[in-house]
């Protein structure tokens, strides 16, 4: 299995159990869609990756100033997540999220751009949209809890919208096992 291969796997697996939770328990999945943007543990815990897996592309950058300052970064990283704890603390896990979304789509661009199968542009299209969608909470954590008002609280579209990523996530997994 290819890197794309692997990429489709895992997204397809993780849209497969999002819109299985979804569609099968809309009300249980409605509280915590509800609570998640102000929820303060999931914003430390995802901001705390985010902020892992940057420095990580960091030091992965091969700069020459990177390179002399490493242990710069390695400071620098508690000390923004302590400064992001302290000053960001209002709707952080909408935050974290969209910094999570808007790192995210590299692996998968990374392993679209070489697989020669036309279908790789659904991989590419999917991480665009998660860029935007990441840019989005980043700029405007609010709109999280405005888009997600609108369908959570009924039943029937909640379910619709689980559908939809149960198909997505068949159609991913159907790639990486058939296609990349």
């Amino acid at each position: 299995m290819s890197d794309l291969g692997l990429v489709a796997l895992t997204s397809g697996v993780l849209l497969l159990v999002g819109g299985g939770g979804l569609a099968l328990w809309p009300r249980g999945a409605a509280a915590l869609v509800k609570a998640f943007p102000r929820h303060v543990w999931s914003g430390r815990i995802l901001a705390a990756a985010d902020l892992i897996w940057a420095a990580w592309l960091v030091l992965q950058m091969g700069s020459a100033w990177v390179d002399a300052h490493r242990a710069l970064v390695y400071v620098a990283m508690p000390v923004f997540y302590v400064l992001i704890i302290i000053l960001m603390d209002d709707l952080l896990a909408a935050r974290a999220l969209g910094g999570l979304l808007l790192l995210v789509p590299l692996p998968i661009l990374e392993s679209a751009f070489v697989h020669p199968a036309a279908s790789r542009l659904l991989m590419t299209t999917f991480a665009y949209m998660l860029v935007v969608l990441g840019l989005v909470l980043v700029w405007s954590p609010f709109k999280l809890r405005q888009w997600t008002e609108r369908w959570i609280n009924r039943a029937s579209i909640a379910g619709a919208a689980g559908a939809a990523g149960i198909l997505l996530g068949a159609l991913m997994l159907f790639l990486a096992w058939m296609v990349y």
